[in-house]
Order: structure tokens, then sequence, then C-alpha cells
């Protein structure tokens, strides 16, 4: 990492000043005791909205599972639901970034 930094210093100078300047612009506007599990950064409290991830996933999760006639359309929207709910309980430890790499780790761990 650090030869990349250098390199890149002497390559464009700027780049190297403008990156750090960017990088104190940006913070949390509240904050949180909730750290993620695998790089201990701050996690953004959620609210009841859904984000627009969580969306796309809820609408994959409706159209890619099959429909159990066997059971009242009330249980087979409940059994959606427990199973989005348990999707997003499984990452809400984890920051945005570490929860797109975390089950590659538990892939490679099993």
């Amino acid at each position: 990492m650090t030869k990349f930094v250098k390199d890149l210093q002497q390559t464009y100078p700027a780049t190297v000043t403008t990156v750090l300047r960017t990088g104190d612009k940006l913070a949390l506007d509240k904050k949180s005791d909730q750290r993620c599990k695998l790089c201990m950064g701050m996690l953004i409290e959620k609210n009841s909205e859904l984000t627009s991830e969580e969306s796309t996933k809820f609408s994959r999760l409706v159209s890619t599972t099959i429909p159990n006639y066997t059971v009242s359309r009330q249980e087979r929207y409940q059994n959606v639901l427990d199973k989005f709910n348990d999707e997003i309980v499984s990452t809400s430890d984890y920051c945005y970034a570490c929860s797109k790499i975390t089950p590659c780790i538990i892939m490679v761990q099993k």
C-alpha cells in the first residue's frame, strides 16, 4: 500500500492530497456505538424504510420463491418476510463493504 501511494504521489502529485482532503470531509451524521464485526468501522443506524439494495433483494426473493400452495396466502407472505428478515439480520453486523465480502469469507472457512 505504501509503495502504491508513493508511486501515485510521484506520478500524480495532486491526487494523494485530494484523496486525503476528501477523506477528511467524509463523516457520519450521528455517532454510533455499533461497529462492523470485520473492519470495526461505524455502522449507520437502520430506520424502518428499506434501502434500494434491500428493496431489490426483496423483489428478487419474491420473484424467485416457488409458492407453496398447501399453506394460506398469509402464511406464504409471512414465510417470505421471515426469509428476507433472516438475510437482512445476518448482514446487519457488517458495514456495506464488509457485508459484500463476508459471504466469500464464510465460504472459504467451510
